[in-house]
């Protein structure tokens, strides 16, 4: 439960961030982005909500992660043959009158 309402935070701040974010500052533009802000980043304010998105999201991926792995761990686990055969037993077939 906590997991999952720290995933839902994560989420928003994150959407926050990115929004916030002037375009052309994503760690990514030296591969598309123009010369001026090629590969070396320029000192600026908006470095900082750079590297907090990049935290956020280094924080974002952990917690799925967590997540998934939780998840996988509480599913009970039955082969296909199993669960055709429990829902074959739980049908009730059809009574004519």
């Amino acid at each position: 439960m906590v997991l999952e309402i720290l995933q839902i935070v994560l989420v928003i701040i994150l959407v926050i961030l990115v929004l916030l974010q002037s375009p052309g500052t994503s760690p990514l533009s030296g591969f598309g982005g123009s010369q001026q802000n090629s590969i070396f980043p320029v000192n600026s304010s908006s470095n900082v909500i750079s590297k907090v998105t990049a935290i956020v999201v280094a924080a974002f991926m952990i917690n799925t992660l967590l997540l998934a792995g939780l998840r996988v761990r509480d599913t009970k686990k039955q082969s296909i043959t199993e669960e055709i055969e429990n829902q074959e037993k739980s049908v009730i077939p059809f009574e004519s009158e």
